[in-house]
């Protein structure tokens, strides 16, 4: 039994030190442009696929958004998208796990804005699905 309390006593202070350990550390964003005319041809081709696995994660999520969003979706290695012939399965190759939990925040932060700005009385619709994505975010 003291065993098991020994851990316990040893994993909260363990958190206790790295919570102190945060406190002091200063967060950092930097936002990166990047010249298209400098990429060789296979960057300009993962670059593009990267968007358009973003575009397709973001839409596939927007679907069926009550039961998409939650940690299971950061896990995804493959989405479904609906073409006209009807719907494909098609492969995240490019998408970090990070870039996945970046844009499933982002979805988020937005039902969190349009739910705010219905309680303030706004006429706000539903989130939309994306054309065109062209902000990623990876940590």
């Amino acid at each position: 039994m003291s065993i098991a309390l020994d851990k316990k006593q040893k994993i909260k202070e363990s958190l206790k030190k790295t919570k102190e350990k945060r406190k002091k550390q200063t967060p950092k964003v930097y936002q990166l442009k990047i010249s298209y005319s400098n990429l060789n041809n296979q960057q300009k081709q993962w670059l593009e696929r990267v968007f358009l696995e973003a575009k397709w994660l973001y839409n596939y999520t927007v679907a069926d958004i009550e039961n998409r969003l939650n940690s299971k979706t950061e896990k995804l290695k493959q989405v479904e998208i609906k073409i006209p012939q009807g719907i494909e399965t098609r492969e995240l190759i490019c998408l970090s796990s990070q870039m996945k939990q970046g844009i499933l925040d982002r979805i988020k932060k937005n039902l969190s804005d349009l739910s705010k700005a219905k309680q303030k009385g706004i006429k706000a619709g539903k989130l939309k699905f994306k054309s065109d994505d062209r902000k990623v975010v990876s940590s």
